[in-house]
Formats: structure tokens, sequence, C-alpha cells
């Protein structure tokens, strides 16, 4: 069964939960701000261990900085607040899982009966993804 809201991630100052599709955060000062919205509930969600960003998987994935001004999360606005990928048909990935390897870096486990099933890397600086399980090229 599948929550429908709950915490998804913790750190020291900041909480990552969600309320059916909308990822909200809580910070040590401010009000909770919205982060991300996924269509079908998000999935997982991580914090970064020097917690500078947050990242939310389930319908795709959004990359959160965890930076003033906390702009809220809305659907086709671009800002420096947030980047997301693969969200939107028909480059739409169903994302189950998300882990800090290192840094930067970051894998997450793309649904096993999808097309493009497998293990990704993000290299959060960057912003690029690469195909880590079974190994092929950038995408």
């Amino acid at each position: 069964m599948k929550t429908t809201e709950g915490i998804l991630a913790r750190s020291e100052h900041y909480t990552v939960s969600h309320e059916y599709e909308v990822v909200l955060l809580d910070r040590p000062s401010g009000p909770q701000v919205v982060i991300g919205d996924f269509y079908g509930d998000p999935a997982a969600a991580i914090i970064d261990a020097h917690e500078k960003w947050a990242i939310v998987v389930g319908c795709g994935i959004v990359l959160y900085w965890l930076r003033k001004p906390f702009t809220p999360y809305e659907y086709d606005k671009k800002t420096n607040q947030w980047w997301e990928a693969h969200r939107s048909p028909p480059d739409e990935w169903w994302i189950e899982t998300v882990y800090q390897v290192a840094g930067n870096t970051v894998r997450f486990v793309v649904d096993p009966a999808a097309a493009v099933a497998g293990v990704y890397e993000l290299d959060v600086e960057s912003l690029s993804i690469v195909k880590v399980i079974p190994k092929e090229e950038s995408v």
C-alpha cells in the first residue's frame, strides 16, 4: 500500500515530507516551503550530508538547493532554486529510490520493468546523468 503522506528524509536541520503529491521542506527558520510536486506521489528523497541540496524522486527527479530565497516549486518554471529531469512524457522515468554515493554524486534506480531500467548516477554540480548498471553512454 502506498503512503499518501509522511517523512521522506531528515537531516540535522531539515525535513522533507509529502502530503499526497506535494513535497514539503521544513527548515530551521521560516515557513514550510513546497519543493516539488509529483504525479503519483514521490517515492523517496535524500538530503545532502552537508545540507546543500535535497533530491526527491518518483515520476522523475527534482533537485532543490537548500539556500535562500527558498522559492516554492512551480511546474514549468526555470529557476536557480531547483532542477528537474525525466518528469514528462515521452521522457518520463519512474524512479524507485535515491542515495548519495559521495560528495555531489547521487545514484538512483529506475523501475526494472521500464525500457530505461537501471541504476543511474547524477553529478549534482554538472547535472549530468550516466547509466552505471548496466553500463551505457550518458543520457
